[in-house]
């Protein structure tokens, strides 16, 4: 699998060649198919050779189509995702009531938890507040029957932005930039949902007759907190605001290779969150989530592995 997020945003001319993706424009660029795990195409203005678009589909990369505001807007993925797709959909098509909120009881666990050590690393909680969300957390049901997770997610958010901050206000910038993050991890979640065998359509909890990716909407959620630790960072560098503000091609690039190079800790074992996306969603094909464990580290190294941090003063806001 390819390690790299690139984004196409000049009018040019994309093609396959001896298994490169060749771009012909202002310069000729050529990169190896194999390095590549997520492409976005973000102009309008771009053509690209059907031949190529069979290839991304077959080698399993995760490919966007970005509309008239440089958002994501459609994925390409392959019909065909495992040798053994039938008899994993169909155990898929068996799993009980009960798998199904166990799993979602354990998916909120993982989640909410990891929010919960990201609010004390940063040192936003008084002692009555971690009472309380250790409190929801040990009270998380199967199916999160009593929203729990709704609960500790006000919390969160509120902390996090102040309490008159709303997570459904699509004009904030900072709502903007999670959104297009979570719409990547999306797009890699359920490249590797179909690379295992499942059916995005068929859900643990989420249920929409608008939404073919139920189930990516379900396994996202302990990966949520990629997103949230880089826009905190940008919001403490006041690169990213609470203001109606665009996300401009810079800090979608940010956003794109944070995701690229972050590692957090599965079952023991940091990993490229690509194979970690893999290992999880292979918990849910092998039903062996019941020891299943994710830990981040929170710690952003802006001295060394960021080093676009450095240059915050030449990074275009506009």
């Amino acid at each position: 699998m390819g390690w790299r997020i690139i984004e196409i945003n000049k009018n040019c001319f994309v093609k396959l060649f001896l298994n490169n993706l060749i771009i012909t424009g202002d310069t000729n660029i050529s990169i190896p198919i194999n390095d590549i795990d997520v492409l976005l195409f973000s102009n309008n203005r771009i053509n690209v050779s059907i031949n190529l678009l069979n290839e991304l589909a077959s080698q399993n990369i995760c490919v966007f189509f970005c509309d008239e505001k440089y958002l994501p807007n459609s994925m390409l993925f392959p019909i065909f995702g495992n040798l053994k797709t039938l008899s994993i959909f169909d155990k898929q098509l068996n799993w009980s009531n009960d798998y199904k909120g166990l799993v979602w009881q354990k998916i909120v666990y993982l989640k909410c938890n990891n929010q919960f050590e990201y609010l004390k690393y940063l040192k936003l909680l008084d002692d009555n507040q971690e009472i309380e969300i250790q409190n929801y957390i040990n009270q998380i049901q199967p199916f999160d029957s009593t929203n729990r997770e709704g609960h500790i997610a006000k919390i969160y958010w509120h902390t996090l932005f102040g309490v008159g901050f709303n997570r459904q206000d699509d004009n904030i910038q900072i709502n903007k930039l999670l959104n297009y993050g979570y719409t990547i991890l999306n797009g890699m979640v359920a490249r590797s949902i179909i690379k295992k065998g499942l059916d995005t359509r068929i859900s643990l909890f989420h249920k929409s007759v608008y939404n073919q990716f139920a189930l990516s909407s379900d396994l996202i959620e302990p990966f949520r907190n990629v997103v949230d630790i880089l826009v905190i960072e940008l919001y403490k560098r006041e690169i990213v605001s609470k203001n109606n503000a665009p996300l401009s091609i810079d800090i979608k690039e940010i956003c794109l290779d944070f995701i690229a190079n972050f590692k957090l800790m599965i079952n023991g074992y940091y990993q490229q969150l690509n194979n970690a996306i893999d290992e999880f969603v292979d918990c849910l094909v092998n039903e062996s989530f019941d020891n299943l464990t994710i830990e981040y580290s929170f710690e952003v190294d802006t001295n060394a592995e960021f080093d676009y941090f450095k240059d915050q003063d030449n990074i275009d806001l506009d």
